[in-house]
């Protein structure tokens, strides 16, 4: 995915004053570490994967670099939504929103999330475009950044394109079992998605964050615009760079950018997973960063709502897809349970 040249990050959003590390523990609340504003990870991990098509954004090449960080390709509304995560007023924010920046982690330089315990095994969920095959996984770890927690990837259950969806496990110890649960949020499968849903989602995507911080957008355009469980499967958007494959789909006005990858889609007001965001179109026209326009669109149930926006997957598409696996015994053994889990608790 190729941006506009010129598009660059301002020096207002790329610079923020050092936070102190220190720790806030809350009553049924995990403990969290401040995160701060030098560069926290190391960029030999991997490149970033691009939005919808994975592929890969080289972080090493800084002019490259520069041209994705820029935050009008990817702003929908008035405003760009995204602000980092400050654990000193954990405290003053909602469960929903604790528990979303709790179980987000840092994976193949884009994100992924905790699910919980299935099978005995804790389970992560990203994008199949992040995860593709087991190589991805072996010898590498997902970072838990407000928790300064890291594990091993043990191994992926399975990397499905139609809902660009990768699931697998971690080597979490015993002993911190018990602080993993606490965060623990397992997809929505069987409620109704609403239009309006308001929305919270957490990531490290990289416009307006060179630093690679965990961003949340919690703003008024992030919500669901697309009809009451109204899926389309589409094709990926994105101008420049597609996805060669279609995935289900429903329509969001989150603001996201490359690295936010794998994130989950949260109902703001309940805490519920209700999908995982997968793509976006990039750019994003001057007419869809207006809040107006946005609402208008809306109520007029326009087809720009299926190729403008900001695009996830509903989690009531991902259980018809881990039902069919099971039916079909593609699943190994191992990984059976596990999913059968994921489906009924």
């Amino acid at each position: 995915m190729l941006l506009r040249l010129g598009v660059v990050c301002p020096t207002w959003l790329r610079t923020s004053l050092m936070l102190l590390v220190l720790c806030i523990t809350v009553q049924t609340r995990p403990v969290f570490a401040a995160q701060t504003a030098e560069k926290q990870y190391d960029w030999d991990e991997s490149s970033v994967p691009k939005l919808g098509s994975g592929v890969p954004l080289s972080a090493k090449n800084l002019l490259e670099t520069e041209f994705f960080s820029g935050v009008r390709d990817y702003q929908i509304g008035d405003e760009w939504g995204k602000r980092p995560v400050d654990v000193t007023h954990l405290p003053q924010q909602s469960p929903a929103y604790v528990r979303s920046v709790g179980a987000t982690a840092f994976f193949n330089s884009a994100t992924s999330f905790y699910l919980g315990r299935f099978g005995n095994a804790h389970v992560m969920a990203t994008n199949h475009h992040v995860l593709e095959s087991e190589s991805g996984c072996t010898g590498h770890m997902v970072n838990f950044v407000l928790r300064k927690k890291k594990y091993y990837c043990t191994s992926m259950i399975g990397s499905w394109p139609e809902i660009d969806l990768a699931l697998f496990t971690i080597d979490v110890p015993a002993a911190e079992s018990d602080s993993l649960k606490i965060l623990a949020g397992n997809f929505d499968f069987y409620s109704s998605l609403s239009e309006d849903t308001p929305l919270i989602t957490a990531g490290f995507g990289i416009a307006g964050n060179g630093n690679r911080q965990m961003m949340v957008n919690e703003n008024a355009d992030c919500r669901v615009m697309s009809g009451t469980d109204e899926f389309h499967l589409m094709a990926d958007p994105d101008k420049y760079n597609p996805a060669d494959y279609s995935a289900w789909s429903f329509a969001t006005g989150c603001s996201v950018s490359h690295g936010d990858s794998g994130s989950a889609m949260v109902n703001r007001k309940t805490g519920a997973v209700v999908g995982l965001l997968w793509t976006g179109a990039i750019p994003k026209e001057e007419r869809i960063q207006h809040s107006n326009y946005l609402r208008s669109l809306q109520s007029s149930k326009g087809e720009e709502i299926w190729t403008l926006l900001t695009y996830a997957v509903p989690a009531q598409k991902i259980a018809v897809k881990l039902k069919a696996l099971l039916a079909s015994g593609e699943l190994k053994p191992e990984h059976q349970l596990i999913v059968k889990e994921l489906l009924t608790k």
